[in-house]
């Protein structure tokens, strides 16, 4: 029971043209980060940078789900999608914690982003 939680974060966004969809596998801590940066972004309105090639598709925190893993659905996920980096994504998945940086809504000192 030493391993930490893990998390995956699911991004769908639906009215986009063609829709986006992707997620990452994240440790507990990581996965908190990921999603206040989400928060901070959706609330300045801000575009998600992995989409430039889509018009106006801005970060919306209802596009991101944060669910725990068990031991067995990590399994089955890593498997499948042959995942062996924690670090990892599939399909379309945004850096929110990059973007939060780089539009200046957080500071690479500050201690809830610390990687």
């Amino acid at each position: 029971m030493g391993k930490s939680l893990k998390y995956i974060i699911i991004y769908s966004r639906q009215d986009a043209d063609p829709n986006l969809f992707g997620f990452s596998i994240m440790e507990s801590k990581k996965a908190s980060q990921y999603m206040k940066a989400v928060n901070l972004l959706a609330e300045e309105s801000l575009p998600v940078s992995v989409a430039e090639m889509f018009q106006d598709v801005i970060y919306d925190s209802e596009d991101f789900i944060k669910m725990k893993l068990n031991a067995t659905d990590l399994s089955v996920l890593e498997k499948i999608f042959n995942l062996e980096d924690e670090e990892e994504f599939v399909g379309i998945f945004p850096d929110a914690i990059a973007d939060a940086y780089d539009n200046g809504l957080t500071e690479e000192s500050d201690e809830d982003y610390d990687e």
